[in-house]
């Protein structure tokens, strides 16, 4: 939920903003969730290759049975959510080319040959806007309270005292 506050900043907020955000931030925003299947031998990853791309191929079987990678292979060659960031430049290319249910080409690398498939992506501008916004809003927040500060008159007023009458104490004061 968002407190008035955040409303009113997010109202301020610009598609330029937006955009301008996305692009400097697309390496952390933009992930994609991902199984693999890892093979040494290129005849093998073929045929490992082929049968996954079968309609109604079962890819965390196939993992299971023929991944040589033991950290995922028993989770079906989860490997989980990746930020492209994290990601060489050529396989982010590659992995954010496809479409959830897809699978790559295989891919070489010196691990090995490489299977991925796209379980979801969270790519795009419009995809990404919520938490480019809830972003901003965060990012900005702390600006508009120190603006309003700014811009606020304050008067200072001598501290406050309760009359004597309804203070607990006896009034203290200079009356020697």
């Amino acid at each position: 939920t968002m407190g008035p506050l955040d409303a009113l900043v997010k109202g301020q907020l610009t598609v330029d903003d937006e955009n301008e955000f996305y692009k400097r931030h697309r390496n952390e925003l933009e992930s994609v969730t991902v199984q693999q299947i890892l093979i040494l031998d290129k005849g093998e990853a073929e045929k490992v290759h082929q049968e996954a791309g079968k309609a109604g191929a079962d890819f965390a079987a196939l993992a299971r049975k023929h991944s040589l990678d033991s950290r995922s292979k028993a989770q079906g060659g989860m490997l989980g959510e990746m930020h492209r960031g994290e990601l060489e430049p050529e396989l982010a290319e590659a992995l954010f080319r496809l479409k959830p249910g897809q699978i790559s080409e295989p891919i070489e690398s010196e691990d090995g040959i490489h299977i991925f498939r796209v379980v979801s992506s969270k790519t795009g501008l419009d995809e990404l806007r919520p938490q480019i916004q809830e972003r901003l809003v965060a990012a900005r927040r702390g600006d508009f309270v120190e603006e309003l500060r700014a811009s606020a008159k304050i008067e200072t007023v001598p501290p406050y005292r309760l009359p004597a009458a309804i203070s607990s104490q006896e009034p203290v004061g200079d009356e020697h």
